[in-house]
């Protein structure tokens, strides 16, 4: 039987403002982020932000309504670009309290007298992953079935696309012509060792947009089984995160669409931040802060060809049994990229940077 399954993952993903949901994904677990490779595309400072779909209902928002606005001077007021080289920084790469790389080199090009109060900024929808093991060397549990205790990430590659399934020229499975419309999901291993994984933001829609599937999903180290076009992943506005430490999110992120948006590359995520607190240019040399936290910074939650997983009936644990002895169909380990927040401060030069604290680099 032919299953939709929407992809809703109740919590802030990324420093995104909006949130990945599924009844696919009832098992899910997050675990500290020993790698975290991001690409930064371009930095903008603003001195404002306007919302003009503040007064929309979350339900009622589309793609385009933000799409086709988050590149204009609306979400960011008189923009001026400090940062437009493409650099991939590794967040998880240095100790907390350490400076993990270096980027945007025109603060000079700031008007005098300006209040700055904001930044967008331009990402790859691409993200680079490795897990921690815990002190009992295993990997991440989904808490589901006993096949998702122990989830390492493994190096992409195309067979987790599919690739032994090509068919030229009707069909070609790779990672890079399927990376932005299928999911990747691997076997997990007892006592493996956590490998860089690349992972990306899939094509999506808002709760407003039309419910059609959006993306296919592998299941398998060799995508053994594949879900038949039937997984919608929606992208959700998050609300507040009070008291539990992550609200250092965007005030709106673009949403990746199989549309093409004008102004928006088609490998490219757009957010909209607010400052700590605005800056007001004087003649005193400048520099600007972005701090991150990489806690809970990868997400794995359980999925599987058959029901189960958390399927639309609330669903069970994907153990063997229940997907009939055929291994192929129980429960995989699907990665995503976790919480990874974000605090921004640009300060005189000669002011002191604040001491950084738990896990913030």
């Amino acid at each position: 039987m032919t299953k939709k399954i929407n992809l809703l993952i109740l919590t802030l993903v990324i420093f995104f403002t909006y949130t990945q949901t599924t009844y696919s994904a009832t098992y899910n677990g997050y675990g500290n982020a020993d790698t975290l490779k991001i690409t930064i595309k371009k930095m903008e400072v603003c001195t404002g932000f306007e919302d003009p779909n503040a007064d929309v209902d979350p339900n009622d928002l589309t793609a385009e309504m933000i799409n086709s606005k988050i590149n204009t001077d609306t979400f960011c007021n008189n923009p001026i670009v400090i940062g437009d080289e493409e650099k991939e920084i590794d967040i998880g790469s240095v100790e907390p309290g350490e400076v993990a790389d270096t980027y945007g080199t025109n603060l000079n090009k700031l008007k005098m007298g300006k209040r700055y109060s904001h930044m967008r900024l331009t990402i790859d929808r691409k993200f680079t992953i490795k897990n921690y093991l815990d002190e009992n060397g295993k990997g991440i549990a989904t808490g589901g079935a006993d096949l998702t205790d122990s989830c390492n990430t493994k190096t992409t590659t195309d067979l987790m696309y599919g690739s032994k399934w090509d068919n030229p020229p009707t069909t070609v499975w790779t990672e890079a012509t399927t990376k932005y419309f299928t999911r990747t999901s691997v076997d997990e291993t007892e006592s493996g060792t956590p490998q860089e994984m690349d992972v990306y933001y899939v094509n999506g829609r808002m709760r407003g947009d039309s419910s059609a599937a959006t993306m296919d999903h592998c299941f398998g180290d060799e995508c053994d089984r594949g879900s038949g076009w039937n997984w919608t992943w929606t992208y959700t506005l998050s609300g507040s995160l009070g008291g539990s430490g992550k609200e250092n999110a965007a005030l709106v992120m673009s949403v990746p669409t199989e549309a093409a948006t004008p102004g928006i590359g088609a490998d490219d995520i757009i957010l909209i931040y607010a400052f700590e607190k605005p800056y007001r240019v004087t003649r005193r040399p400048r520099t600007l802060d972005i701090r991150f936290g990489t806690t809970d910074g990868i997400l794995v939650y359980e999925a599987s060809y058959e029901e189960g997983s958390g399927h639309a009936d609330g669903g069970t644990p994907s153990t063997l049994a229940n997907a009939g002895g055929d291994i192929t169909k129980a429960g995989k380990c699907a990665f995503a990229v976790g919480f990874v927040n974000v605090k921004i401060r640009m300060r005189s030069a000669n002011v002191k940077a604040e001491p950084l604290n738990d896990d913030w680099r």
